[in-house]
C-alpha cells in the first residue's frame, strides 16, 4: 500500500513537471513550459522533486502566500489541461494555461477581498467623476478553458451617475486576458469618441492594461493596439486612465460577461442596458 502511494506521488511529479508526452511538435517539455512563465517559480525544486509530497513541504517551508497561490494555480491548471486531451478534448498552449492559472489566482484573491470587505464598513464601489467629466469603464471577459467567444463591455457615466452609453460586444474569438482587456479598452475610447466626450476618465481592472497605456509601452505584439490608444486619447481634451479594482467596475464587468455568455454585441446611448438594474440599485455598480 506504501509503495503503491509512492508511485501515484511520483506520477504526479512526472504528469504536473515532466510530462513529455504533451509537448505536441515541440521538442521542449510542456510542463515546464508553462512553469517558466512564472517569474518566481522555484525551478530548482521543481527539476529535483522525486514525489509530489516532498516538493509541496518544501514549497510551504520556502514560499510566502503568494507563491502557494501560483503553485496551486498552475498544478491544476496542468492537470485540467492533462485532462482534457486525455479525454480527446482540445489542448491549450503553454502560454494559455499561464493565463488560466493567473485568472484562477486573480479570482481566489478577489474572493478572499471581497469577503474581508463584507465584514467590514467598505467605501468601495463605482465613484462619479468631478462635474463635466466623464467616467469610462471597460472591462474583458475570457473564459478559462479557451472555449467560445472573448467579450467586452463598456458604460460611460456623467458627474450624477447618469448613462450616456454602454456597450458589450462579442469578439470573434476567443482572446488572451490581456489582449481581450486591451480591445475592451480600445472600444471605451471609441464609444466616448463618437458620444462627443471632450473629458474622459478611463477605468479598468486590468492593472498590466493600464500601465502599459500610461508609460506607452508600444512593443510587443499588442503594441499597435496600445499605439492606436495613445493617438485617439490626443483628441480629448482631458483623458487618463486608471486602475481600480473589481468591486468598481462591476457594470462593465457584466457588460463583457453578457457579451461572451451571449455572443452578442449591443449598444445602448441615453439609457442603461436593463440586466443592470438591479447593480445600480444596490449603489455598487
Amino acid at each position: 500500500m506504501v509503495e503503491a502511494s509512492k508511485d501515484i506521488d511520483a506520477k504526479v511529479v512526472h504528469n504536473l513537471i515532466s510530462c513529455r508526452e504533451l509537448a505536441q511538435r515541440s521538442s521542449c517539455d510542456f510542463a515546464l513550459s508553462v512553469w517558466s512563465l512564472w517569474q518566481d517559480c522555484p525551478l530548482i525544486s521543481l527539476l529535483n522533486a522525486k514525489d509530489f509530497t516532498g516538493l509541496l513541504h518544501q514549497i510551504c517551508s520556502n514560499s510566502d502566500g503568494v507563491s502557494l497561490e501560483y503553485f496551486f494555480a498552475i498544478s491544476w491548471s496542468i492537470w485540467y489541461n492533462r485532462n482534457q486531451i486525455v479525454h480527446n478534448e482540445r489542448g491549450l498552449s503553454p502560454l494559455q494555461v499561464w493565463e488560466m492559472a493567473k485568472r484562477v489566482v486573480d479570482d481566489f484573491q478577489e474572493a478572499n477581498l471581497l469577503h474581508l470587505s463584507s465584514t467590514q464598513p467598505s467605501n468601495s464601489g463605482w465613484a462619479a467623476p468631478p462635474p463635466g467629466f466623464f467616467k469610462i469603464n471597460v472591462d474583458g471577459a475570457s473564459s478559462l478553458d479557451g472555449q467560445g467567444v472573448s467579450g467586452v463591455g463598456v458604460i460611460i457615466r456623467d458627474a450624477n451617475g447618469g448613462v450616456l452609453a454602454a456597450l458589450c460586444k462579442a469578439l470573434p474569438m476567443h482572446y488572451s486576458a490581456e489582449w481581450t482587456e486591451l480591445f475592451a479598452m480600445e472600444q471605451g475610447v471609441l464609444l466616448a469618441q463618437e458620444m462627443g466626450v471632450q473629458q474622459a476618465i478611463f477605468e479598468s481592472d486590468a492593472s498590466a492594461v493600464v500601465q502599459a497605456i500610461s508609460q506607452d509601452l508600444c512593443g510587443g505584439e499588442s503594441g499597435h493596439l496600445i499605439q492606436g490608444i495613445q493617438n485617439a486619447k490626443l483628441r480629448f481634451l482631458s483623458c487618463s486612465f486608471r486602475h481600480v479594482k473589481r468591486d468598481s467596475n462591476r457594470a462593465a464587468h457584466e457588460l463583457a460577461q453578457y457579451a461572451k455568455c451571449k455572443n452578442v454585441s449591443c449598444v445602448w446611448k441615453g439609457v442603461s442596458p436593463p440586466f443592470l438594474d438591479s447593480l445600480f440599485h444596490s449603489g455598487i455598480g
